[in-house]
């Protein structure tokens, strides 16, 4: 293999781990927020509702995260 050769074979390499590296920074950002949210939620639903309704509306809130992200089964 030529120097040539190596280092285009290592470019393409490189160019590869980083579309990875991207792609795996993406999931990780949307994990993060999807972890921000389910926190806020629990955060409403265990924290002392000034009223009734503010108690109903945390707990529906959780309720249609939880659908949204399919575990409600």
């Amino acid at each position: 293999m030529s120097d040539a050769d190596r280092i285009d074979w290592l470019e393409k390499g490189v160019a590869e781990w980083r579309a990875e590296a991207q792609r795996n920074a993406r999931y990780a950002e949307a994990a993060r927020a999807t972890a921000r949210v389910a926190i806020g939620h629990l955060q409403a639903i265990l924290r002392p509702p000034a009223t009734a309704a503010e108690q109903q509306r945390a707990d529906t809130a959780a309720r249609d995260w939880l659908a949204s992200i399919g575990a409600d089964e």
